[in-house]
């Protein structure tokens, strides 16, 4: 018995042939005829997954500019959202003001006032 003759390209092939069709009825598939899937030493590993572990810091980095950007602008935003209020309570009081002035001055009610006031000035 010689070693070449159990564990040569060929019987290897062979084996696992029988074994994926033997475990086919627990739903195993045989893997891909003539992969170029190599092994990976573990300083590879390592190299690969410091180089992985790098970029996604740097994604994060940028990531997280973007989230104070984002949070500056809406700080901004609301900002200027409280200011337009602001101005559109300050118009609209402006015009309840005008519009009660114009209201006393064209209805008569300033005459009556002041005539009021005369009345008052002349029993003091």
């Amino acid at each position: 018995l010689c070693a070449d003759d159990v564990l040569n390209r060929d019987k290897m092939v062979g084996y696992h042939d029988s074994y994926a069709e033997a475990m086919g009825k627990y739903g195993l598939k045989r893997g891909v005829r003539g992969s170029d899937a190599r092994h990976t030493t573990t300083a590879q590993y390592y190299r690969n997954i410091k180089r992985e572990t790098e970029r996604l810091q740097n994604c994060m980095k940028l990531l997280q500019s973007d989230v104070e950007e984002a949070e500056r602008l809406l700080k901004q935003t609301k900002s200027e959202i409280n200011t337009e209020k602001l101005q559109a309570a300050k118009t609209e009081a402006k015009a309840a003001f005008v519009s009660k002035i114009g209201s006393l001055l064209g209805s008569g009610k300033l005459k009556e006032v002041e005539q009021h006031n005369r009345k008052l000035c002349e029993l003091v």
